[in-house]
This record gives C-alpha cells, sequence and structure tokens, in this order.
C-alpha cells in the first residue's frame, strides 16, 4: 500500500507541475515546443544504452589509436558520431554512419582522426541513451 501512495503523490506532482506549464505557456505565450520541452524535463523518458562495444587499438603504422566500434544487435544502427580532442577541447569531426548487424567500423588517422590519449568519442541514436567514451593511456576506451 506504501507503493501505490508513493505512486500516487508523484503523479499528482507531475500533473501540477505540468498544469503549471500549461497555464506559464498560455500566459508568457509560449509555443506547444516550448510546453513539450519542460514536459520531457520534468519526465524524464529513459531510453536504453546503444547496443555497442567501442574498442581501441594501435595504430599499425604507429599513429595513435584506432577507435572500433561494433553492433551488438541484431539491427542495423543509424548513429551519429562527435570526436573531439583532449588537446584542444572542442568538436573537430562530426558526422553518421551505419553499423550493420553484428558489424563494426574502425576510425583512425586513415579516416582523418588520430586518437590520442583523453580524445572523446560520443555516439548517439535517436532511440538510445548516447555514449561518451574517452581513450585512456593504456589504449583502453573509458565509458563516460
Amino acid at each position: 500500500m506504501i507503493y501505490f501512495f508513493d505512486l500516487k503523490k508523484k503523479l499528482i506532482l507531475i500533473i501540477s507541475i505540468l498544469a503549471a506549464s500549461i497555464v506559464g505557456c498560455w500566459f508568457f505565450d509560449f509555443s506547444k515546443d516550448d510546453l513539450f520541452a519542460v514536459a520531457r524535463s520534468v519526465v524524464p523518458i529513459s531510453k536504453p544504452n546503444i547496443p555497442i562495444t567501442v574498442n581501441y587499438r594501435e595504430s599499425f603504422v604507429g599513429k595513435g589509436y584506432v577507435a572500433i566500434i561494433k553492433n551488438n544487435s541484431k539491427e542495423k544502427l543509424e548513429l551519429k558520431i562527435d570526436l573531439s580532442s583532449s588537446a584542444e577541447n572542442i568538436e573537430k569531426m562530426a558526422g553518421s554512419f551505419v553499423l550493420e548487424p553484428a558489424g563494426n567500423i574502425e576510425i583512425g588517422w586513415v579516416e582523418g582522426w588520430q586518437f590520442k590519449t583523453g580524445d572523446k568519442i560520443t555516439i548517439s541514436h535517436d532511440d538510445y541513451q548516447a555514449g561518451a567514451y574517452i581513450i585512456s593511456s593504456e589504449g583502453e576506451e573509458i565509458n563516460i
């Protein structure tokens, strides 16, 4: 019974916040997109992690590391990728790619990015939570 009452209190709180948001949107002339943004911030949608694995290896020609991104699902994934350098702390490369089921892709200096220790790779998909990975000094990924 206690669980039911806690749920009831949370539901009343959510409804109250949404009602206040609607009145606020009407009063301040916000659009429905603004209202949905407020609703998403109040009721976060839990998405599963992207079904991928990210590993690193040293480049065969000795130019930094190569990121290996593997699709662990049985579905084709269209992923967005952002690469940023630890040295400059700015985004240097962004794009998208498609991974076949159980397929993988390698990204390194041949593809235009020479990974160094501390570089960050962020991978996102609309249906999943974004994943961020940083290369460590041992060449292993650190999921953040």
